[in-house]
């Protein structure tokens, strides 16, 4: 409550405070206007009183900082894996005002809107950002500009393994000898990521379909199938299959967490300062965070040790 009587005062001291405690990753309860309540971390509360300082009540919202401050810090907070936690709010955030409505965006107009920022961060945050065609668009302007630092150029190819349509495919490939440029066999990684990322979303289909249990122990062999690919692009669905009444069955089970543990062994594949996916170590630890604190276990102690052990 602390943090939101500082809110409440509305001064430039408050905003200072509360800014302060964005990197704060202990956990609390959150009640939001209601009696129905929910775990965020404490670097969560904080940006969502400098989005609305009245996020506790039913008052009209008021924000403690401009639209453009706002965006400066989603986007710092998406391309900075030390703000995993934050990375859920500054989406829907950023997504908001990039995606939605009928603006145009273009590398040219978001240097223009965050003028203060190196490209480089202003593509890993779009990059990690729901796949969008808006977004596609931007992210292959980069990756094909003659204009862009190679760094920013892997970060847009990085990104865009996150899209599967077919044609991210045939550019790619029609622009293989200028990616392999960027570093020594990075086109041959980011074919391989691509195929990771299609093959994912493949089998995760009849998953995302099913919507009883009785129709999920029939498609059980899929789901084993999907659960087993030890790929970042897969971590997220993993964690979430710990909400599946399926996940009770041991084989299941044994599938997701010896992934996990798989995705952890290779972490550092995925460690280089351009990728979009240099945040694993920082999810892995989320989810051993939040499997301590839950009623519920999939990852018994020793797994998250094995987990931990590997970061």
């Amino acid at each position: 409550m602390g943090l939101y009587c500082i809110a409440l005062t509305g001064t430039d001291s408050a905003v200072r405070q509360i800014k302060a405690r964005l990197g704060d990753v202990d956990q609390i309860e959150y009640f939001p206007g209601g009696c129905i309540g929910f775990h965020i971390s404490v670097g969560e509360f904080a940006l969502n009183l400098l989005l609305n300082r009245n996020s506790l009540n039913f008052r009209e919202p008021v924000p403690m900082i401009k639209t453009n401050e706002v965006n400066d810090i989603c986007m710092k907070a998406l391309a900075n894996d030390r703000y995993y936690h934050l990375h859920v709010p500054c989406s829907d955030a950023l997504s908001a005002f990039l995606v939605q409505g009928n603006q145009n965006i273009s590398l040219a107009s978001l240097e223009e809107r965050l003028p203060n920022l190196y490209l480089g961060v202003v593509i890993k945050a779009i990059g990690r950002l729901a796949p969008d065609p808006k977004l596609k668009a931007v992210l292959l302007e980069c990756a094909l500009s003659n204009e862009t630092d190679t760094l920013s150029k892997m970060t847009a190819w990085s990104a865009l393994t996150r899209y599967t349509s077919k044609d991210i495919d045939e550019a790619v490939q029609r622009n293989l000898p200028q990616i392999n440029l960027l570093g020594p066999s990075f086109g041959e990684m980011i074919q391989c990521q691509l195929q990771a990322s299609r093959r994912h979303e493949v089998e995760m289909e009849p998953i995302k379909k099913e919507r009883t249990w009785m129709g999920m122990e029939a498609i059980k062999d899929k789901v084993i199938l999907a659960y087993s690919l030890a790929n970042p692009v897969a971590v997220p669905d993993l964690s979430r299959s710990f909400g599946l009444a399926i996940i009770g069955k041991q084989d299941v089970r044994d599938i997701v967490v010896s992934t996990l543990i798989a995705i952890s062994q290779d972490q550092a594949k995925y460690a280089h300062s351009w990728s979009t996916y240099s945040d694993l170590p920082e999810q892995l630890r989320a989810i051993v965070r939040n499997q301590r604190s839950s009623a519920f276990r999939v990852l018994d102690e020793k797994s998250c040790k094995a987990i931990e052990a590997n970061l």
